[in-house]
C-alpha cells in the first residue's frame, strides 16, 4: 500500500518566519507525533498530502490533524492535493523530501514545489536506493523494505536524477552500504545561473 505523498511546512523555533516544505506521507505524520509536545510552531505549518487514491491517504491525514488538535496549533493547515497540482500561498525557505521516492521521479512535482520555494532556498532529499549490483542481500532487503511505500522501482539507481537539475551546488552522500542517500543543494539565487 502506498500511502502517498505529503508536503510539510513547519516554522523553527527561534526563527522567526523560518519555513520548510517536508514530501512524504508517513513521515509527516511521525513528525507531527513526534513534535506534540514541543511548542507550537513560529511560522504556519501546511501539510499537503498527495494520493495516489484518496483512500491511501486517509490515515495519515487523520493522524497528522490528530495530533495537530491535540498540540492545539492553530497555525497549521493540513491539505489534500496532489503534488503536481498543490496550490499553497505561502512562500518556504527550504525542501525535505524525505522517503518519497514517487515525488522524486515526477518533474511536475517536484517543480511545483519548487515554485512554493524562496531564491536561493536549500532543498534536502533523504531516501533509500539500490546498492552496487554485487550487493544482492542488501538490494533485496532494500526491495523488501520499500516495496509497500512506492508504486515503481524506476530510477531507485539514482533517484535524485531529476531533483538535481533545478538544484546548485548539489552535494549526493549514499549511506548504508550505498542502499540510502543524502542529497542536499540550494536553488538558484534570482539573477545567477546554473
Amino acid at each position: 500500500m502506498n500511502v502517498g505523498d505529503v508536503t510539510v511546512q513547519r516554522g523553527r523555533s527561534g526563527i522567526a518566519g523560518f519555513r520548510l516544505w517536508h514530501a512524504g506521507a508517513a513521515i509527516a505524520a511521525l513528525l507531527l507525533a513526534a513534535c506534540t509536545s514541543s511548542p507550537p510552531p513560529v511560522a504556519p505549518l501546511a501539510a499537503v498530502v498527495a494520493p495516489v487514491k484518496p483512500a491511501e491517504t486517509e490515515l495519515p491525514v487523520a493522524v497528522a490533524r490528530e495530533h495537530i488538535a491535540c498540540a492545539g496549533w492553530r497555525n497549521v493547515t493540513v491539505v489534500q492535493s496532489c503534488a503536481e497540482q498543490a496550490q499553497i500561498a505561502l512562500t518556504a525557505d527550504a525542501a525535505l523530501f524525505c522517503a518519497v521516492h514517487d515525488i522524486m521521479q515526477s518533474p511536475a512535482a517536484l517543480a511545483n514545489v519548487m515554485t512554493k520555494l524562496r531564491p536561493g532556498a536549500w532543498v534536502a532529499a533523504a531516501g533509500g536506493k539500490w546498492a552496487e549490483p554485487m550487493l544482492m542481500g542488501v538490494n533485496f532487503m532494500v526491495s523488501m523494505l520499500h516495496a509497500p511505500y512506492v508504486r515503481s522501482f524506476s530510477g531507485f539507481d539514482r533517484p535524485w536524477r531529476h531533483l538535481e537539475q533545478l538544484l546548485q551546488d548539489v552535494r549526493v552522500q549514499e549511506i548504508a552500504f550505498g542502499s540510502g542517500y543524502i542529497m542536499t543543494g540550494h536553488l538558484p539565487v534570482l539573477g545567477s545561473r546554473c
